[in-house]
């Protein structure tokens, strides 16, 4: 009985001590933190520190851009950004500006802070190219086409613009929404066409097959002939797709596979294969019908405009740019 008794209280015992000892466990569990302060409050606590004199730490910069979620959260997160960067303040580390950069760019305001990144490479607080790169990827990556639009305007605004995947990127962002023309323009017209690739024009080519985009595929073969760049069979091809939905479709073709800098009976028949409809007997044999090739110059125009296109083109800088991109 006295065994049994003993192991009754040792059970109730036991139970007694559990909530004691969940309760000890909650007593010295870290507290509850304090709510993150909204992005108005947080950028009013930065400039009463800077009102001050008491820099406030960089963490709180780098909260707050982390915190943009509007263009007003990008207002204040440059504005903020600005007071850090001063230059009789302690140095603000290259990638906080990237940081900014992309940030401005996923909210569409990259405009306000351009004036500022120029001061900033004059300060010596100026993102590397490395960068840029890394965040334009990052951009068409996850298909944000506008924010890839907005950092390759701000990088070539500031002379960061040195590499083909940079203009390539640009590019496709371009034929992502369709604007075929704007594309073209990018190509033939930039203060960038000595990193355009035979490659770039064979992209665009494709795209304006896929879309039936025949006067730009006209113009951009004619133009990708006089800067020099090789097609390959596959741009032929795509050439060729995209002219023969034109009113005078065979004869476009025809000149495609004859001014082709390839074996004409080559680029022939991987035409043929691609498109049974044409009849690409006797291509080479003679020069085809009739097309003045001062036409070109004249139709050009129709070229300068499309639908959706308002917007000028990320290289097409002014002088101060120019200027900018020099120092």
């Amino acid at each position: 009985r006295s065994s049994t008794a003993s192991m009754r209280f040792a059970i109730l015992r036991k139970a007694a001590l559990v909530p004691l000892r969940v309760a000890r466990r909650l007593s010295t569990a870290a507290p509850e933190q304090p709510p993150a302060p909204d992005h108005g409050a947080l950028y009013a606590a930065i400039t009463e520190r800077f009102a001050q004199r008491k820099p406030p730490p960089q963490l709180q910069l780098l909260e707050l851009v982390d915190g943009v979620r509007t263009p007003q959260d990008a207002e204040r997160a440059v504005a903020a950004f600005r007071e850090f960067s001063r230059p009789d303040r302690p140095a603000v580390k290259p990638d906080v500006s990237v940081t900014l950069l992309e940030a401005c760019a996923r909210v569409g305001h990259v405009d306000s802070l351009l004036p500022l990144l120029k001061d900033c490479k004059r300060n010596g607080i100026f993102p590397t190219e490395a960068a840029m790169d890394a965040l334009q990827r990052r951009c068409e990556a996850d298909g944000r086409w506008d924010a890839v639009e907005a950092v390759f305007a701000a990088r070539s605004a500031l002379g960061l613009v040195s590499s083909a995947l940079a203009v390539d990127s640009y590019l496709g962002a371009h034929l992502a929404r369709g604007l075929h023309r704007r594309a073209l323009r990018l190509l033939e017209g930039s203060r960038h066409t000595h990193l355009v690739t035979a490659a770039m024009y064979g992209r665009l080519l494709a795209a304006c097959a896929e879309n039936g985009a025949g006067p730009v595929a006209k113009f951009a073969w004619r133009h990708m002939l006089d800067a020099g760049h090789a097609p390959d069979l596959d741009a032929c091809v795509a050439a060729a797709r995209a002219v023969s939905t034109l009113e005078d479709g065979e004869a476009e073709a025809r000149r495609v596979a004859e001014s082709a800098p390839l074996p004409t009976d080559a680029v022939a028949k991987a035409i043929a294969a691609a498109l049974p409809e044409l009849d690409t007997s006797g291509w080479g044999a003679a020069p085809p019908a009739g097309q003045d090739a001062s036409n070109d110059a004249s139709e050009a125009s129709g070229v300068d405009a499309e639908e959706g296109d308002a917007q000028p083109d990320a290289d097409a800088q002014p002088a101060e740019t120019t200027k900018v991109s020099k120092e």
